[in-house]
Parts: structure tokens; C-alpha cells; sequence
């Protein structure tokens, strides 16, 4: 049988149960003033990656999109008080 040769996403690593896990890096954004928006932060959640053999590649499986809301809150409880923030998936990370 042949090997295929399958890239890693770089910084992802395995649990104690083989499941394959990455951080995610989020751009948090808020509404402000005239309308514009405004750069709160940036945070980084840990999500389970699986392999898609149709891409050919390791995919994040981000579960219920609804319940994201909620799992930021809870990790990070001091953007609650920004109400309606914005969250933008991104590979830049701000130092």
C-alpha cells in the first residue's frame, strides 16, 4: 500500500484519547460610533479537527455555531460587557 503524505495543522496535538485537537484564533469586534467597527481583542478557543478525505486535509469541527456565543462567554466572561460583539476567524495573530 502506498503512503500519502498528510500535513499536520501546525500547533495541533493529540488528547489521551486520539482525538486531534487545534486553537482557533478569533478577531473580537465591536460595534462603534458612527458605525464602524472597533477591534476589541483577540482570544483563541480549542476545537476537535477531523480528517476529511474528500479535501484531503484535517478540518476544525466547531459543533453547534449557535452555542459559540456562549462557550466565548464562558472562557472569556469580561466581552459580555461589549453585548454585541462580532467574532472573525483569523490566522494573523496580534502580539
Amino acid at each position: 500500500m502506498a503512503k500519502r503524505k498528510v500535513e499536520i495543522p501546525k500547533g495541533a496535538w493529540l488528547d489521551n484519547k486520539g482525538q486531534r485537537w487545534m486553537k482557533v484564533m478569533f478577531d473580537v469586534m465591536s460595534g462603534f460610533g458612527g458605525g464602524g467597527e472597533k477591534f476589541i481583542r483577540q482570544i483563541n478557543l480549542d476545537f476537535p479537527c477531523d480528517f476529511d478525505f474528500g479535501l484531503k486535509r484535517y478540518v476544525v469541527n466547531m459543533g453547534d455555531y449557535g452555542n459559540l456565543r456562549n462557550v466565548v462567554l464562558q472562557n472569556y466572561p469580561s466581552l459580555a460587557r461589549y453585548g454585541a460583539f462580532r467574532l472573525v476567524m483569523t490566522t494573523h495573530q496580534v502580539k
